[in-house]
């Protein structure tokens, strides 16, 4: 059956959806002139029903009264003759569409600087145009009173003032990782209106604040990171992979100067983690950033031959390449030393203490007290009932005065955190123990299945004494990691913590068995042969604080070689086929050398950062010293990479896991160095931590005049994750999946 019927359209905004009735906008009809000569009598493809519609348009859009309602990007945007396509005002932008889509067009505009640039005022007309819709929708109104006292005060402010206070606003936000359209609401809009006495709603839409603002900070802040690399000797370069919220690989590229800058990210999409393509992406990452300081050339050009040695040297920017110690990184940097990218290459010094207290799991009394801690742990810590009456009889004890502490699960990606499970476990015993009294005097029907290998554990009379004689290599191992980690922390740490380790188990921890404490030396020589370079020796050398250690290693093989012709061999690196430079160098060397064995424990300038010191006392020795003061430049672990890790993960959450990837790496770049620049020098802050102090205090070279320094702090072993939060039935678990479930723990396969 046909259908006829007349209707009026009943505005120039909207029209009748043929299947539900409704009226949608449309774009204005002036953009379509042929539809003023098409026939009014349509056929309905569904319904087979005749549509006479005597169509009406308004005039074209360029005689229309302004509307404060419509974006001024109709005014800017340059459409085609027949006004159904448009494109962008610029020059240089090739950015076309269909007219329909001008909210687009609009939000291309307003981010495009081409655009900004062929229309001066397009800026200051948007920015009317969103102070006023912001008005509206914060309740003011765009008419009477209030609507007309806001849209003076916006006329007040200058559009220059107002872009500045939208930069400084949205550069807060990227520097503490908040969304992009956080305060794009309108209880946002209202209070900032307020505040601002209606001059200033806030800094945009997502759009804006991710767009251009965004790529204005982010310039801004790798201007701020360029100057600063402008200024120093040298630097180290890290590298890093993470895996995203998204699943996607990340690696990033950290400088040191050595305050910790966050330089570049990159991913390698569909292309395997080889050696070959780490360097690649890591030597374009470098050359992009570097390009200025080197005027463009490579980063291999300071090798030119025809440059004497001392010169390469000094042309060399990037003296060391750390990262961690799996294989591809491992050959990654062998290809970066041949292909004169860095000058030499070495491991991360953290990532092998972490790696000798992973092999502590396999010896006695580490593995019996490891397990058994971890046994305790994961039974209380994911049983419901169980910890919540552990939790009572702890809190009990601590009125009491008992010092009772929580019980903690280390992180499986930090393994000298098994001290922090193990110490927790032996301080909270005494509650340990009154819980399973308490639960043997349940009643049968409301007792808790505590599981038979826990209740021995925790009723032996040798649990306390077994822990015990554990805890102390533990924590002065975990206090060394976390001194190799931190801002900082001197090249020469590397090999002179490892080195007074190995001497410490000669004299002290006593109460560890005497096989025990050769395995561990033993794990000690193979950890730091992994990431060593003859460098890292020199530099262990070269550092006064380390001098009565030194001169009691001198014997000590490490992977069947000395320290001393480790040291020779840094020497003929450095000075290669250069005989003057290598005199020179090698006379400087013994004259420090002399200098240092007479001074006293006590000397003065002890506590300085290496680098320090040999700006104030390394005069006598000229051509010694510019290696020095190089060196000393450089961390011994990579662990600003790590940190660069945790800040990404701040800004690229679950909740916006659709973030785009380059955003997400301007913003975290914006927030790390942000961070990082507004701190005091950390070179001229240093002092040596209590944890080098006490490896010198157990060795009998602790200072006179000195006061005891104070114990280490306990690790927390919190890096990376926290205590397990499952709370579940586990007191039904079987005995053979619980021991799974810590096998799981200790070698770090639980999924949990």
């Amino acid at each position: 059956m046909h259908l006829s019927f007349v209707t009026q359209l009943p505005s120039s905004r909207s029209c009748l959806h043929p299947l539900r009735g409704s009226q949608h906008p449309s774009p204005p009809p002036s953009h379509f002139p042929q539809l003023r000569s098409v026939t009014p009598a349509l056929q309905h493809p569904i319904f087979c029903c005749t549509l006479s519609l005597p169509l009406q348009f308004p005039p074209a859009m360029a005689d229309e009264p302004e509307d404060e309602s419509r974006s001024p990007a109709w005014r800017y945007m340059v459409f085609s003759p027949d006004r159904l396509r448009m494109s962008c005002p610029g020059a240089e932008c090739m950015y076309k569409g269909r007219a329909v889509n001008i909210t687009r067009g609009a939000r291309h505009i307003y981010n495009c600087a081409a655009a900004r640039t062929a229309q001066p005022a397009l800026i200051v007309d948007l920015e009317r145009y969103n102070a006023a819709r912001a008005a509206k929708r914060a309740g003011l109104g765009v008419a009477g009173a209030a609507g007309a006292a806001v849209r003076a005060a916006v006329g007040a402010v200058s559009s220059e003032e107002t872009e500045r206070w939208k930069v400084k606003f949205a550069t807060a936000m990227y520097k503490h990782g908040l969304a992009f359209n956080l305060f794009y609401n309108p209880t946002w809009r209202d209070v900032l209106l307020d505040i601002s006495g209606g001059r200033f709603a806030g800094p945009g839409n997502r759009h804006e604040v991710g767009g251009r603002l965004l790529i204005g900070a982010a310039g801004t802040s790798d201007g701020q990171v360029s100057e600063r690399m402008a200024g120093a000797r040298t630097c180290g370069v890290s590298i890093d992979g993470m895996t995203s919220v998204t699943h996607k690989g990340v690696y990033n590229i950290i400088v040191y100067l050595p305050l910790a800058l966050y330089l570049a990210s990159f991913r390698l999409g569909a292309d395997r983690s080889t050696a070959q393509n780490l360097l690649v992406e890591l030597t374009q990452g470098l050359q992009a950033r570097l390009a200025a300081r080197y005027g463009g050339a490579a980063l291999s050009d300071w090798a030119d031959p025809g440059h004497t040695r001392e010169n390469q040297l000094a042309l060399c920017w990037i003296w060391g390449l750390v990262t961690d110690n799996p294989t591809p990184m491992r050959l990654m940097r062998r290809l970066a030393v041949d292909a004169k990218v860095c000058l030499f290459s070495y491991g991360c010094a953290a990532h092998a203490g972490n790696l000798v207290a992973k092999d502590l799991a396999l010896i006695e009394p580490f593995k019996s007290a490891l397990r058994d801690s971890v046994a305790v742990g994961v039974f209380f810590t994911r049983s419901t009932r169980a910890g919540a009456l552990l939790a009572r009889n702890a809190q009990q004890l601590r009125n009491a005065g008992a010092k009772i502490g929580s019980l903690e699960l280390y992180s499986r990606t930090r393994w000298v955190g098994e001290a922090a499970t193990i110490t927790s476990v032996l301080a909270n015993l005494l509650a340990l123990r009154r819980t399973l009294a308490d639960n043997r005097h349940e009643p049968p029907a409301a007792r808790i299945r505590i599981l038979p290998r826990v209740e021995t554990i925790i009723d032996s009379p040798t649990t306390e004494q077994s822990l015990a004689k554990c805890v102390p290599f533990l924590k002065a191992l975990a206090s060394s990691v976390a001194v190799l980690e931190a801002d900082a922390a001197p090249l020469s740490s590397a090999v002179g913590i490892f080195s007074a380790l190995r001497l410490c188990l000669d004299q002290s921890f006593a109460e560890l068995p005497v096989a025990a404490r050769s395995s561990i030396q033993g794990s000690l020589g193979r950890r730091l042969s992994l990431i060593q370079d003859p460098l890292l020796v020199l530099a262990f050398y070269l550092d006064p604080f380390w001098c009565p250690v030194r001169q009691r290693v001198a014997a000590m093989q490490w992977d069947g070689t000395t320290l001393p012709t480790l040291r020779g061999r840094a020497v003929e690196f450095l000075a290669g086929d250069d005989a003057s430079y290598s005199l020179r160098l090698s006379r400087d060397l013994a004259a420090f050398l002399t200098y240092a064995e007479q001074l006293p424990v006590a000397f003065a300038g002890r506590d300085l950062h290496p680098a320090q010191w040999w700006v104030l006392m390394g005069e006598p020795f000229p051509t010694l010293r510019v290696v020095a003061l190089r060196l000393f430049a450089l961390p011994p672990s990579a662990a600003g990479g790590e940190r660069a890790i945790k800040t990404a993960k701040l800004v690229h959450t679950a909740v916006r896991n659709r973030l785009d990837p380059a955003k997400a790496d301007m913003q975290t770049r914006i927030m790390f160095n942000s961070a990082q620049l507004a701190r005091a020098d950390i070179i001229a802050s240093y002092g040596r931590s209590c944890a080098e102090h006490m490896l010198l205090e157990r060795l009998g070279m602790a200072a006179v005049d000195q006061a005891p320094a104070a114990p280490p702090a306990p690790a927390d072993g919190t890096e990376g994750a926290g205590e397990e939060d499952y709370a579940g039935d586990i007191e039904e678990v079987a005995p053979a999946a619980f021991d799974a479930i810590v096998e799981g723990v200790v070698n770090g396969d639980d999924n949990e």
